[in-house]
């Protein structure tokens, strides 16, 4: 029986489709990736947010400036913000930020206190006093482990995005229903609290997204 052998050139060619086909799948493989994660990400702010919900159902109002998260007080200038929009001026905290340490301890201290709140001690619990469990725990967290946010396998569980850093959240003080858009400069939006991602980059592009064309940024955010 004569037995047929490929020459080097049909080699070649062979090799070629199968790198062209390879250039064709692996970025549609990774566009599909992303697309997940940003459907991921919206799906953890639309739990965050219901869960804040939760908590203003049961205590009229999403946090306390006058009580800590943890050790950071709710009044800290890191986190109690205001913004002017349309000549009035509106008070919100800033949870996530991991720029600056006392909003991501105070995010991190608030997710604990939403998801396992017996883990807390009375005087770092801000709003739960009841400790009522308002958000499902990660599904790694350790409920028996010891606190330690210094600890980065401790804190991923923390309700971190797909990319691996906090979300941040945005929470109304004043009791007015609106939130200043970090997005839009003199805009805002009719919201007790809103969130977003820092998205793929990891960088604080103030809310600014691919969604708008004008946008250089790549946030994910819980209003669009």
């Amino acid at each position: 029986m004569k037995r047929y052998y490929f020459t080097l050139t049909e080699l070649l060619v062979t090799i070629g489709i199968i790198i062209i086909l390879a250039g064709l799948a692996i970025p549609a493989v990774l566009v599909a990736q992303q697309k997940g994660r940003v459907t991921a990400a919206k799906a953890d702010m639309n739990a965050i947010l219901t869960a804040l919900k939760g908590v203003e159902g049961t205590y009229h109002k999403m946090v306390n400036t006058s009580k800590k998260f943890g050790d950071v007080n709710g009044n800290d200038s890191d986190i109690y913000l205001s913004k002017t929009v349309n000549s009035k001026e509106y008070k919100y905290l800033r949870l996530g930020d991991k720029g600056k340490a006392d909003s991501l301890k105070a995010y991190n201290y608030f997710i604990l206190e939403l998801t396992s709140p017996n883990k807390l001690a009375s005087g770092e619990i801000n709003i739960n006093r009841r400790k009522i469990t308002f958000l499902d725990p990660k599904s790694e967290f350790d409920p028996t482990a010891d606190i330690d946010l210094t600890d980065a396998a401790y804190v991923e569980n923390l309700w971190r995005d797909p990319w691996g850093n906090p979300y941040v959240l945005l929470i109304s003080t004043d009791f007015s229903g609106v939130i200043p858009n970090p997005a839009v400069s003199g805009k805002a939006l009719a919201a007790n609290a809103i969130a977003y991602s820092f998205g793929p980059d990891g960088e604080d592009n103030s809310g600014q997204s691919t969604d708008y064309d004008d946008d250089d940024g790549d946030d994910i955010c819980s209003w669009r």
